[in-house]
């Protein structure tokens, strides 16, 4: 067996605290959702009275995510929990009050004071619903070992299953190779900006790389320094598989919510701290999301210049309340308009959620197969535009109406719940993938299901 042996993963006792630090960066992050929403209504200008119940319902989800997020800091230091309310702050408090007061349309799209009323409503009901679900008592006995907590970074590895030289060795061999086949199909000068990358496959081959090999290099790069960890030594060879990562998956070259989560996920698997300190993986996921993320839109059909770099972070962050006035902020919009769609036209009774199970069937055997939800909705209000995301509630709004978005909140509550149990209880090796994971529920938060991976 390439893979032999294992150490009991440390348990921490029942009583779930956060740390002074954690506390510290707790209202780190409340004041910099405070004064972004003061920034926003004093650079807005003054505010109408029909508008005051929609910034109250605004306040109140805000609290709710914030008491939410609050007790996931307490919890761990990092979860799919925790990544749910980070998403659910940025795109369905902050970004969206925002456009509201610089009376932004994403996609051009306007929205009334009604129409925000109710998409309100229906987030504060996900909210409360997905809250339940992921809480551990609502749904089940709560566990006899004491909490779910990561003790150290340390202790994770070393509950992983020994990891033998040979498999860091396969782990390195398919690295290269994985990169080797990207450099010659697409050329090594195409390699450094997405633009360059995109043009130089055509559709089917440029999903296959995106999707299958080039993430290769980055999952063997973290075998490989999960064997170093366990060791208490570092070579010359995870160094090596670093650089190659780097350059198969050049973060310039990729799509944002690629780039986020890989590099993420890599990220939250070497830094230390971020196993121990609670409340430190949230305020510098703020930080990076709402300067860097924008940032990396320069890239999008651009080659990669170093001081382009520069110059589109100290724009995010000096542009940040206008910032959001953006159509990568368009999730909150994208629900309101859902239920707009079902107002008009009904809902599809699962027809979406079909196509989305059923991604493997090719269009040749089935004509009709739909796209995804975001284009359906788009199109039916005579958008020209139809790449657009459809968040997750939104796909449960147009599949099943307002039971199917409490349903979908169901039940991704109860796989986050069980999901971050598993990460802490468990001894195999594909716990490595759990903080890929995390960053992917935030970006696949955005939608669609048939646009991010399931179609």
């Amino acid at each position: 067996m390439i893979l032999v042996s294992r150490t009991d993963f440390p348990q921490m006792d029942g009583r779930t605290r956060i740390s002074h630090g954690g506390i510290l960066m707790l209202l780190a992050a409340l004041a910099l959702l405070l004064f972004l929403t003061a920034s926003i209504v004093l650079d807005a200008g003054s505010i109408s009275i029909a508008s005051a119940g929609v910034i109250t319902t605004f306040i109140l989800n805000g609290t709710l995510a914030i008491v939410l997020l609050s007790k996931s800091i307490a919890e761990r230091p990092f979860s799919l929990v925790q990544l749910h309310w980070l998403f659910y702050i940025t795109m369905f408090v902050v970004a969206p009050l925002s456009q509201y007061l610089y009376g932004y349309s994403a996609w051009g799209h306007p929205l009334g004071d009604s129409d925000y009323l109710g998409t309100n409503v229906l987030l504060m009901i996900w909210g409360v619903f997905f809250a339940f679900a992921s809480n551990s008592a609502g749904f089940h006995r709560p566990s006899r070992s004491g909490s779910n907590n990561v003790k150290s970074q340390s202790a994770f590895y070393e509950s992983l299953p020994s990891i033998s030289a040979r498999a860091a060795l396969i782990a390195f061999g398919v690295s290269l190779c994985s990169a080797i086949i990207v450099i010659v199909l697409v050329g090594f000068s195409n390699l450094f900006s997405r633009g360059d990358f995109v043009t130089g496959l055509d559709k089917t081959l440029g999903l296959l790389f995106d999707k299958g090999v080039r993430p290769l290099p980055v999952f063997a790069f973290v075998l490989i320094f999960a064997r170093a960890k366990q060791q208490h030594k570092f070579t010359l060879l995870p160094i090596a598989a670093f650089l190659i990562a780097f350059i198969a998956d050049f973060p310039a070259a990729m799509a944002r919510y690629n780039m986020a989560c890989l590099y993420g996920g890599i990220i939250l698997l070497v830094l230390g701290p971020l196993f121990e300190k609670r409340g430190l993986f949230p305020a510098l996921f703020l930080i990076a999301f709402l300067v860097l993320f924008p940032a990396g839109n320069a890239y999008r059909w651009e080659s990669f210049e170093i001081s382009m770099l520069f110059d589109a972070i100290r724009n995010a962050a000096l542009n940040l309340p206008q910032g959001f006035c953006a159509v990568d902020y368009d999730a909150y919009s994208m629900v309101a308009r859902t239920s707009q769609y079902i107002a008009t036209f009904g809902v599809e009774n699962g027809y979406q959620l079909l196509g989305a199970l059923l991604f493997f069937v090719p269009r040749a055997i089935w004509p009709t197969k739909p796209e995804g939800s975001g284009n359906l909705v788009c199109a039916a209000q005579g958008q020209l535009q139809l790449n657009i995301s459809s968040p997750l509630p939104a796909e449960g709004l147009v599949n099943f109406g307002v039971f199917g978005l409490i349903a979908f909140a169901i039940l991704l509550g109860i796989l986050c719940r069980k999901g971050d149990a598993w990460f802490v209880r468990s001894c195999s090796p594909l716990r490595l993938l759990y903080p890929f994971l995390c960053f992917l529920l935030f970006f696949g938060g955005f939608g669609s299901l048939c646009d991010k991976g399931l179609a």
